[in-house]
């Protein structure tokens, strides 16, 4: 939706920029009106070659637990979700924004052989106890997350992490979904020795 040739909207919140995107959605860095907050919202968009490998009421389905996997959860270091929205057939949700994550700042890149910057031990640490927090939050939730990494490791301001992307969570016991079964998707460690 545009409202002029220089504003973009996607519902009532205006794109400030496009942050990045995977196989389910893109991720903008939006405006919410009258409040003018910054906030993380997160598009249905999956690729093309998903949809048609899984079928689309099957991604929707599993676009709407990744939000709801989280809704409920109560964290200092778990990202908060503030709203699952659909309009003009657009399926987004809405999230706190951060503008880093561990991953930009130790420089690492998804080659997992490529060196990255060192990081002090008490800064390391500092972090580290943060995610294990987060990490027995939701285990406390029976919430798994199976994609753990730096880039999915938000940071904010005041140096608190929050732990980001749960397009692969799921609770435990929880059966996966019939479509995802024949999917292969994830971080995989890529090494070649």
């Amino acid at each position: 939706m545009m409202t002029s040739k220089n504003d973009k909207y996607i519902g009532k919140y205006k794109i400030n920029a496009f942050l990045g995107s995977g196989t389910m959605g893109r991720i903008y860095r939006v405006t919410i009106p009258v409040l003018e907050k910054m906030a993380a919202l997160k598009l249905f968009t999956p690729s093309r070659a998903l949809i048609k490998q899984v079928g689309l009421t099957c991604l929707r389905e599993q676009f709407i637990h990744e939000a709801a996997v989280i809704a409920n959860i109560r964290h200092p270091n778990v990202v908060g979700i503030w709203s699952l929205e659909e309009r003009a057939n657009e399926l987004f949700y809405l999230m706190e924004y951060y503008c880093r994550n561990l991953g930009q700042l130790i420089g690492e890149s998804y080659w997992a052989d490529r060196p990255s910057r060192k990081v002090s031990v008490d800064k390391a640490c500092h972090y580290l106890t943060q995610i294990v927090e987060g990490l027995c939050r939701l285990h406390e939730a029976d919430i798994i997350h199976r994609d753990i990494k730096p880039f999915n490791m938000m940071i904010a301001d005041t140096g608190t992490v929050k732990i980001v992307d749960f397009g692969l969570s799921k609770r435990r016991g929880e059966k996966q979904f019939l479509c995802a079964e024949k999917l292969t998707i994830g971080t995989p460690l890529v090494r070649i020795e």
